[in-house]
Order: C-alpha cells, then sequence, then structure tokens
C-alpha cells in the first residue's frame, strides 16, 4: 500500500534488526513516516490535475494512518516533526492544512455551495477514522496554529438575515413561560450543578456559576413567527447559505445574548423535541460547547419542565447532586426587573448601614419614578466612588433582560428578616449575610435606650452631611422612614420622639454653610423640611398596604417565607382576566340554547369551566399545568377552599351530561355512523347551562375573597 514511500525491512535482513533500530529505523511506521508520504505525495503532485490511482490510495490511507495514531497519543505532546504537514480536501487533493477549513457546524444548511470560498478539509469518517465528530475537531484543536485547519465557525459568523415578529408581543405564552425558566434561579442552579456533575466535582463552584452567569446575565427571549439566518464571510453573505431556523442566538456586543425562537401553536412532540433540542446546542455553544452529550440530555429535559419547581425533580431523578451556593434555588422569588408590589414596600429595609454582597437578592429604586422599586441581583462589588467629602460603595447590578446598571448602595434595600421562622432562619441568613454578621444587626433599634438612639443618629448624621446633596437626601429620606412611626408598629410613641429629635438635629445642620461650600446658594437650597410631608405620605401607604395584606392574606407579613418555593405565587389580575372570559364563554353557550346544536353548549360550557377553574389555579398558585383534564383541575381545585369543596362532583356531573372537550367536537369519540350533533341531548342543553352557571359562581366568590 506505502511503496514506493515506505517499505517493511525484509525477512531475510532480520538478523540485523538491532542494527537497524540503532541507526533511527522504526519496528513500526509513525505519525512522522505518514506525513513524509503526503508531503512527498505533494511535491509529486503540486503541478498536476489528478493523481494516479495508487498515490490516490495512499493519500487516504495515510491520512487515516496519522489521525488515527495522533488520537492514540491524546493529549499531544510534541509535534514539530508534522511540519509541513499536508491534508487532502474534500476533492481529495493535498493541501498545506493550515488553508484547509474543518465543517464544525453541523446544521441543515447546504455547505456544497460554499466549496468556491473555502477548501474543506476532506471527511474523515469517510476515511473510517472518526464517528465523532466532536471528538475530532478536540484533536484538531490541539495542532499546533501553524499547521491547524481553520473551524468554519470561526472564519464565518451565522447572522440574522430576517424575522418576524410574534404577533402577540409581551402576552405571548410561550415566551412568558420560557423567558421564567431560563432566567430563574433554579434553572441557572441546575446548569451549575450538571456542570459540577460531569466534571466529577474537579469544576469549583465557583467557576461553574461564573459560567453560567457570564450566558444567562444578559439573556433576552425574542419570540418570533419565522426568521431566516445567513452565513457571512467577513461583511458580506455568502450566497446559498440561508436557512429558516427555529432557534437562533444573536449576541451583542456588550455580552449580551437575545434567544430567537419561532412560536408555534399546538405543536406536537416531534416538534417539540426539535425545537428544544436546537435551543440545548445553542445553549451549549454560548457555554463554549462545556456539556457532554450526556449533559445535553439533562439540559433538553430541564427545558422541557413548565416550571421552575420541576427542575429539581429532574436533576433529582438523574442522581445530580445540587449545589448549595445558590440558595436562591430555595425560593420562587420574581425576576429581576419585575416591579416591586406596593403590599412589599414595608419589608425593604431602610437600613443605611446594611451591608450587600454579591449574589444577594435585593429592591433598587428606581430614579425614574416615585418610589418605584425594582427587583434586583448583585453582581459585582465595585470600587468606592467619591461623592462630596467622602466615598460610598458601588455595586453592579442585574435588572433582568440584559439590563446591567452600576449603582451605589443607597439606591439597594434589603429585604427585612423580622417575623421569620426557625426553620428558615439558616437560609436566610446564609442568602444574606454570614451567621457571625447578622447577629448584630438582629436587634431592634427601639430595643436601645433613648440617648443610644440619638447617639447613634449624631453619628450617622455626621457622615451623611459629607456626601453630595442628592445622596444625601436619599440618606436622610432612608433615616427618616427607619424611625417613622408609620414604619414601626407597636412602637409609635418613642418613634415619634425620635422622628422629631431627627427633624431638629437636620434643622439644625441646615443652619451651618455646608450646603454653601457646595455651590448652591440659599434661593436654591430650600432644606430637607420640605419633603418630609412627602415622605410621610410614603411611610402612611408603606402601613396601608402592609394591614391590607396581613388582612386579605393567610400568609404571614415576611418576604422570604412567602416566596419560599413550596408557596406558590398568587396572580389575582391574571386570575380575574381568565375569569371574565369563562364568563363570556358561558353567556356565548347560553345564546346557543334551542338552536339545534347542543354540541356547540356543551363545547363553550365546557371552554367556560376550564377557564373558571385556571383562573382559580391563578388566584392560588399563579400558574396552571396545561393540558390537563378538567376533572382533574376540578379535583385540584376543590382543596382550596369551602365553597368549592363540591366544584369537582359538579364537573363530573356535566361531564355525565356531554360537557366533554372531544366529544363535542370530533366524531371519532362516537359510536358509528353518529357525529357529536347527534350523540349529545339537546334536551340537557338548560341543565347544563344551570349547573356550570353554578360552578362559576362558587369560583367568583373564591376569587373575590
Amino acid at each position: 500500500m506505502f511503496r514506493p514511500y515506505l517499505f517493511k525491512v525484509p525477512p531475510h535482513l532480520a538478523a540485523y534488526s538491532d542494527l537497524f533500530l540503532n541507526i533511527g529505523v522504526e519496528a513500526e511506521p509513525t505519525v512522522r513516516h505518514y506525513a513524509r508520504v503526503l508531503a512527498t505525495i505533494y511535491e509529486e503532485t503540486k503541478d498536476k490535475t489528478s493523481h494516479h490511482p495508487n498515490q490516490h490510495r495512499t493519500l487516504l490511507k495515510a491520512t487515516a494512518k496519522i489521525f488515527l495514531l495522533l488520537k492514540e497519543c491524546m493529549p499531544i505532546q510534541d509535534v514539530e516533526f508534522l511540519k509541513p504537514l499536508y491534508l487532502p480536501d474534500s476533492h481529495e487533493r493535498l493541501y498545506d492544512s493550515s488553508t484547509l477549513v474543518f465543517i464544525n457546524c453541523n446544521s441543515s444548511r447546504e455547505i456544497s455551495h460554499l466549496k468556491g470560498d473555502f477548501k474543506f478539509l476532506i471527511h474523515l469518517e469517510g476515511c473510517s477514522v472518526f464517528n465523532d465528530e466532536y471528538e475530532l475537531e478536540k484533536l484538531l484543536k490541539q495542532l499546533p496554529e501553524d499547521i491547524r485547519p481553520k473551524m468554519l465557525s470561526q472564519v464565518t459568523t451565522e447572522s440574522l438575515e430576517s424575522m418576524v415578529l410574534c404577533n402577540l408581543g409581551d402576552s405571548c405564552e410561550l415566551k412568558e413561560q420560557l423567558q421564567g425558566l431560563l432566567l430563574s434561579s433554579s434553572f441557572q442552579e441546575g446548569l451549575t450543578s450538571l456542570l459540577r456533575a460531569q466534571s466529577k466535582g474537579e469544576m469549583s463552584a465557583e467557576k461553574a456559576t461564573a459560567e453560567c452567569q457570564a450566558v444567562f446575565r444578559n439573556l433576552e427571549i425574542v419570540c418570533c413567527e419565522r426568521m431566516q439566518t445567513v452565513l457571512l464571510k467577513g461583511s458580506l453573505p455568502l450566497q446559498g447559505t440561508s436557512l429558516f431556523k427555529d432557534v437562533f442566538i444573536k449576541k451583542g456586543p456588550e455580552g449580551q445574548s437575545q434567544v430567537c425562537l419561532v412560536h408555534k401553536e399546538a405543536m406536537n412532540v416531534r416538534e417539540t423535541v426539535n425545537i428544544m433540542s436546537s435551543l440545548a446546542k445553542e445553549i451549549n455553544g454560548l457555554m463554549m460547547n462545556l456539556l457532554v452529550p450526556q449533559s445535553m440530555l439533562i439540559l433538553l429535559e430541564m427545558l422541557t419542565c413548565e416550571s421552575p419547581e420541576e427542575i429539581s425533580s429532574v436533576l433529582k431523578k438523574h442522581s445530580i447532586l445540587t449545589s448549595k451556593t445558590a440558595s436562591q434555588a430555595a425560593f420562587s422569588l420574581p425576576n429581576p426587573g419585575e416591579k416591586i408590589s406596593r403590599e412589599w414596600h414595608d419589608s425593604l429595609d431602610m437600613n443605611i448601614l446594611n451591608c450587600f454582597k454579591v449574589g444577594d437578592y435585593v429592591g433598587y429604586m428606581d430614579p425614574s419614578g416615585e418610589e418605584v422599586y425594582l427587583y434586583a441581583i448583585i453582581l459585582e462589588k465595585l470600587e468606592l466612588r467619591v461623592c462630596g467629602d467622602t466615598e460610598v460603595e458601588m455595586f453592579r447590578i442585574d435588572l433582568g433582560a440584559g439590563c446591567i446598571v452600576d449603582v451605589s448602595t443607597l439606591d439597594l434595600y434589603q429585604f427585612k428578616k423580622s417575623h421569620i421562622n426557625k426553620n428558615n432562619c439558616s437560609k436566610l441568613k446564609m442568602m444574606m449575610e454570614n451567621p457571625e454578621e447578622q447577629k448584630g444587626k438582629e436587634n431592634k433599634w427601639y430595643e436601645k435606650s433613648e440617648r443610644d438612639i440619638k447617639k447613634e443618629i449624631d453619628e450617622q448624621l455626621a457622615v451623611i452631611w459629607k456626601l453630595s446633596l442628592s445622596e444625601r437626601k436619599r440618606s436622610i429620606r432612608r433615616l427618616y422612614l427607619t424611625y417613622h412611626p408609620d414604619k414601626n408598629l407597636g412602637q409609635e410613641k418613642l418613634a415619634n420622639e425620635i422622628c422629631k429629635y431627627l427633624c431638629q438635629v437636620i434643622s439644625n445642620l441646615e443652619v451651618d454653610k455646608n450646603c454653601k461650600s457646595e455651590g448652591c446658594s440659599e434661593k436654591q437650597y430650600q432644606g430637607f423640611s420640605e419633603f418630609w410631608s412627602q415622605w410621610d405620605k410614603q411611610a402612611y401607604q408603606h402601613r396601608k398596604y402592609y394591614e391590607e395584606f396581613t388582612r386579605k392574606s393567610d400568609h404571614s407579613y415576611t418576604f422570604w417565607g412567602y416566596h419560599n418555593r413550596r408557596q406558590r405565587r398568587s396572580r389575582p389580575e391574571e386570575a380575574s382576566r381568565w375569569f371574565r372570559q369563562a364568563d363570556c364563554d358561558l353567556r356565548a353557550a347560553s345564546s346557543d340554547i334551542g338552536h339545534s346544536s347542543p354540541e356547540w353548549v356543551c363545547y363553550k360550557v365546557h371552554q367556560a369551566v376550564k377557564k373558571a377553574l385556571i383562573a382559580a389555579l391563578y388566584k392560588k398558585e399563579g400558574n396552571f399545568s396545561k393540558d390537563c383534564h378538567v376533572y382533574y383541575l376540578a379535583t385540584k381545585v376543590s382543596t382550596f377552599s369551602s365553597t368549592l369543596r363540591e366544584i369537582a362532583k359538579k364537573v363530573s356531573e356535566l361531564e355525565k351530561n356531554g360537557v366533554d372537550d372531544n366529544k363535542t367536537q370530533y366524531p371519532n369519540y362516537h359510536p358509528k355512523p353518529g357525529i357529536p350533533n347527534d350523540c349529545i341531548p339537546s334536551n340537557q342543553e338548560k341543565v347544563v347551562l344551570k349547573m356550570a352557571r353554578d360552578v362559576l359562581d362558587r369560583i367568583n366568590e373564591y376569587l373575590q375573597q
């Protein structure tokens, strides 16, 4: 096969084998020998248009031998002897290996159109060398750069050529569900655990967390009806490479990523698997293909979860130990960037001495509106910033959807840790700060003597007065609200005295010339007394919504306890929205009575009852499982309240009278030759309508509680 390029020592010279070994003859051919074979064939044929059959067979066999031997000695240590290296392209012509391109982009795109733009490395699968393209890519990347074939992903970029956005916009259920999943702490915790598990713990928790944060810190979901991508060489599109895709990740200049996803209604199993598989590959690509095939299968399963709460069961099924570093996973928390509802404003700790650390889940006061707070996660502690005659701590925070903002410590609020039950104490301490620091802060200000409280206020104001005017205002507002009577129920008398003292000290300080030293005139600067009434109103609002929550809710007023994963978040607005449609459906059913369309009456009744049950689920749990049978929903809802106890029984009676999703629509659910219009009795229309009205009335009563 390799003659006249390589020869074996003939048998009659075997007696001189030691001599041959001493002068450099190898017992078996090495990578160096096969590389020389290819180099020789290259020199012989570089001025010719084709190889003769022997050369053709030899170059294919030598190529296969080179990669088989390199595979056996991975990781490759010394490959200087390979230079220069010549390898065959897809037309089986030899070229300098560094001028060839390896197709590492596995897609349905027609690559053959690109053969005029690139010389592609021969398909080594055809040489019976590699069945695993990832293994081959890994081997090629170990070659020195000056002899390494380039990756197609290096010399081209995939770009979005056209896209038609989903007409549902922000109301798109798929977008909302997927964004809630990918940006949840549970998903990122699961991915972190997956990385550590596949490395058998060799990857540290910090590194795994950093890899995940790099991807999901600036992630945004964009839902569209259709989209088309194209390959670019430089800035120019390559002809014939346009491709319609279901999933594409568009990367921004500052590390942000848009996950563009084609919206499809009523996808079958195959379509769902295809889209989620594509999404898993794209996510792995963002992570520099860190996930191995087995981990990719688990990631795919995680992506099919309807809610973040299901991810832990996926990991448990695959015996993946979850990391304890991201303790936020113990809670079902709102996404960063969401508005903090007014009922939780009183839970924001106004203490300006609070300490923050990376990973804390906090409140952020948005300067663009009057007392608008957003949920945020601290990403990084920055260098101190000079502010007036002192310095303030700065942090980088995540506000979701790729919005990263640098803020001062005076913009951030911890959630109060009061009224925490003992079972959750250890979790909250781990989440917010270490236990030793926590001990010193659990004491309430009103547990100190009045003299010590006033001394502490004097010390804080001495520092606050060194800040710039805007930072000083924010600090004094927080100090004022900390001691306000409406924010300290049960301690109103002492709080009132302390607030009076605080106002008096501030008034005395304003007499000083400090504000003038910052370039303000007395006319420009009115003093802080003009803000007292505004801040009094804010404190009153905090108290009002706190009392409203405790009056209506069966939960204690504890932010962390309320958002514990085991307790879902109520969504009353969405519950009302679904119930309104249920009521409309029932009225539509009523208008069909007596028109010889019993199947339509029963179908609309079914829709009305199902949507009303979903409304109850939104009220209680904040979501619902799709594709659930109406009786299953009724069974679950019947446990929510004594008002709803008979709901499951009534829904069962409705089903016996023909109220069924499939039986009202499809002939194959009835004995031949019947159809829904024949088989559903019309004399039960009014009975069905009356029972359905009773179900809706009971659910409406529950929603109003």
